[in-house]
């Protein structure tokens, strides 16, 4: 099943990054090792067809081999480094209206905490996501059925992270009560580039660093 989503993707690559027809998803393709690139993750997932890719944010660094997923629910600004091609991804970016919608539809689940920052995650893919992303990809070949068929399948998507082994970060991510840490973290994002203080931070979200420091620190597993 993996090989039918690379060659999805591979039959509608544009260059190493590409956005596409459908909405909210891009391409990420290449046979050759390219360097270091800066990059900027919003809320997405990413969904490995073949290869590997390294990424680093901030002290923090991790690898997702093909097979795998890889869910950012924060805008990230990330350094990613491709390890292994070729590398085949396809990148659903998250709405969170939708996300926060089907949460509330799905009740109330106490999952057992995510095993890494809920910022990021990543898990194996079961065969039914593989199954969807590839008809998702697979739409590009059609282009009149996307508007109709496109909202659907990414609906199955969609239902299947918050059931599915992301459940557990999605679920924490979503329950992160403040608004003005989530600004926080886009507010970072827009100057990643940039030295800025804690005492920056803190006056951004109209808080004291103890205050920020709290907040900050449910974004992370117990």
């Amino acid at each position: 099943m993996l090989d039918r989503l690379a060659q999805a993707i591979t039959d509608h690559r544009d260059g190493p990054w590409a956005t596409t027809a459908v909405p909210r998803l891009s391409l990420v393709a290449t046979d050759v090792l390219l360097p270091p690139s800066s990059l900027l993750y919003e809320p997405m997932v990413s969904f490995i067809a073949v290869g590997a890719k390294h990424t680093v944010a901030g002290s923090q660094s991790w690898s997702v081999p093909g097979g795998r997923m890889l869910m950012s629910t924060v805008q990230l600004p990330v350094t990613a480094i491709f390890e292994h091609v070729p590398y085949r991804s396809a990148v659903l970016a998250l709405d969170k209206q939708i996300i926060t919608e089907l949460l509330l539809e799905l009740g109330p689940a106490a999952p057992p905490l995510a095993a890494e920052p809920v910022w990021r995650a990543t898990a194996g893919m079961p065969a039914e996501l593989v199954d969807a992303v590839t008809r998702l990809v697979r739409l590009l070949d059609a282009p009149d059925d996307i508007p109709a068929l496109a909202p659907r399948v990414e609906s199955q998507i969609i239902y299947r992270l918050p059931t599915g082994p992301l459940g557990p970060a999605l679920r924490q991510a979503a329950a992160v009560p403040s608004t003005r840490i989530r600004g926080v973290i886009t507010w970072l994002g827009d100057r990643f580039a940039e030295p800025v203080s804690i005492d920056q931070i803190a006056a951004e979200a109209g808080m004291s660093p103890a205050t920020l420091h709290r907040h900050f620190s449910r974004l992370r597993p117990v």
